[in-house]
């Protein structure tokens, strides 16, 4: 999926412009832009809701269970920061808002400038809302197809903000999903049975820390990234 959606990235007159176009005409409508951008810019519709169900479905679920959601969950956050990295290391392609042949028209309430220093593929909020979502379709298949199609809206939301192209969108999810996949593996999920042991020996200090990572995951580390970017500035350091 990965090599599709780059493929994509180099012809963007094959999907990329299309759908991007089709999703501006709607731009420019107060209540309909502040409404996409309240659900695919607040953590509370997005990423707290994947971790909500994702305790939902720990608090019913077999140590082997357990174990899969652990791994899966980190293999997401992972998707993510893999994801971010790309976006600074890949040559790619500026955002749909700051893109001049794309003709975009902002929606109400978008900083011009938003967004503007690194590259917009792949997606990491699709890599980690795609790979919970995955985590959970794993899980609880019914609630996995509804997750998904919370993720999708989501990413879809985003392109229609001129955050990102299709295509980053499709390369983030790809990630989010294959990582996720990857943690089922018979290492990773003995590795996660030893964590799940020693969380049953120490349960204070396991939910206070499993607390702490299931918000900074819901958040996309947003505070920490703050705090490495002013600490980043007065160092004279690249931020993340």
């Amino acid at each position: 999926m990965l090599l599709v959606a780059r493929i994509l990235v180099w012809f963007p007159a094959i999907l990329d412009y299309p759908l991007v176009r089709l999703l501006n005409t709607g731009a420019g409508r107060p209540l309909i832009d502040t409404i996409v951008f309240d659900f695919a810019e607040f953590y509370t519709l997005s990423g707290v809701i994947f971790l909500g169900v994702i305790w939902f479905c720990w608090s019913s679920s077999s140590d082997r269970v357990r174990s899969h959601i652990m791994m899966g969950a980190m293999s997401a956050l992972i998707a993510g920061m893999v994801s971010r990295l790309l976006q600074h290391v890949l040559p790619s392609h500026a955002r749909p808002l700051h893109d001049a042949a794309l003709g975009f028209h902002l929606p109400s309430g978008i900083d011009p400038t938003a967004l503007n220093a690194w590259n917009a593929f792949p997606s990491d909020h699709a890599a980690v809302w795609f790979g919970l979502a995955t985590v959970i379709a794993m899980v609880r298949p019914r609630l996995g197809v509804a997750a998904l199609a919370w993720a999708l809206l989501s990413g879809i939301g985003r392109v229609y903000l001129g955050f990102h192209y299709p295509s980053d969108v499709l390369a983030g999810a790809g990630l989010g999903v294959a990582f996720v996949l990857l943690a089922t593996t018979d290492p990773l999920e003995r590795l996660g049975l030893r964590v799940c042991a020693w969380g049953e020996r120490h349960e204070p200090l396991f939910y206070a820390g499993a607390f702490f990572l299931s918000y900074q995951i819901a958040t996309l580390f947003d505070d920490v990234r703050q705090i490495g970017g002013s600490i980043a500035n007065l160092l004279r350091l690249p931020s993340i």
